[in-house]
């Protein structure tokens, strides 16, 4: 379970963050039972403990014309995809919220393989990026 959390949250930030443009995401655990995640293919760990995540690159900032018309659809047909990708949206924010408010400490792997702790202020401000993706993608 949390090591599902974690991938939702390193997902999630990979699809708000321009910073983060991997197409696939390595997960393994180390020997303390830790899950571990890296754009960068791991040294010193053994190649069949490394799992491939393929990610998509986001699209979801075309306008609702452009996708449609590129996948041959209907407005309607569209505007019932993206209530949909909206529910998904919600749920990866509000599970990204209950993990970073179960936590104390959130660590991430970053681009050079270092795993970093976040910051109390890194975590307030990725706190508040969730709870903005929250609003904007859940309805009440």
């Amino acid at each position: 379970m949390r090591i599902h959390l974690f991938l939702i949250l390193l997902v999630s930030f990979s699809l708000f963050s321009s910073a983060i443009f991997a197409q696939v995401i390595y997960s393994w655990t180390d020997k303390n039972g830790s899950a571990k995640f890296s754009d960068k293919v791991p040294v010193n760990v053994d190649p069949g403990d490394l799992k491939k995540i393929n990610v998509r690159t986001n699209s979801s900032f075309k306008t609702v014309k452009q996708i449609a018309k590129e996948q041959d659809k209907t407005i309607s047909q569209q505007q019932q995809d993206l209530v949909k990708m909206s529910q998904r949206n919600c749920d990866i924010a509000n599970n990204n919220l209950k993990m970073l408010n179960s936590f104390a400490n959130i660590t991430q792997v970053d681009s050079n393989g270092n795993e970093i702790t976040l910051t109390p202020e890194q975590k307030a401000q990725q706190l508040d990026l969730t709870r903005k993706q929250a609003e904007i993608y859940c309805t009440k």
